[in-house]
């Protein structure tokens, strides 16, 4: 067993409650709900199928796991850990997470990473996620923990979208 494995394992699983019933969607169902967003970003979806989780498990018991790992790593916002590295860290974590789920139903997690323009303003670059549920899709900064409504302006200057 990796390290990666045990700590997932012994770390995240350990207290959980048992699992239950996730809704699941293909990869193109997921390349379509993503399409009706405005705008026309590159959208990279490599898996089959996703795994929808649920908000709560999101921003309840893996956020706080998330959190957890952060402080671990002694990682905290910095020039060379920015938003970018925050988006990919909870992107690949999450993916970890969803790999260590015992028979999974599905090859993907569905929680991407989502780049856009702030207000729209192109030296504003910034990295969020993005979480398909059960309630549809939804986005969240992984540096706070808080669901995202992006504007308007910022839902049409979003460049790349991606589950990989």
């Amino acid at each position: 067993m990796s390290w990666l494995s045990h700590w997932v394992r012994n770390t995240f699983y350990a207290s959980k409650k048992p699992k239950t019933k996730v809704k699941r969607m293909t990869s193109s169902e997921l390349r379509q709900l993503l399409r009706s967003l405005p705008g026309t970003p590159t959208i990279d979806i490599p898996d089959r199928d996703y795994a929808c989780p649920s908000k709560e498990w999101v921003l309840g018991g893996f956020y706080n796991w998330y959190c957890k790992v952060l402080d671990g790593l002694k990682l905290s916002y910095r020039k060379n850990f920015d938003c970018d590295n925050f988006a990919g860290m909870f992107f690949e974590l999450a993916q970890a997470c969803h790999g260590q789920t015992k028979d999974a139903p599905t090859e993907g997690l569905a929680v991407g990473k989502i780049k856009f323009l702030v207000d729209g303003d192109p030296t504003r670059g910034h990295a969020i996620n993005i979480v398909v549920s059960e309630d549809g899709a939804w986005f969240i900064e992984p540096q706070s923990g808080s669901e995202v409504t992006l504007s308007s302006v910022e839902l049409r200057s979003v460049y790349a979208i991606s589950f990989y």
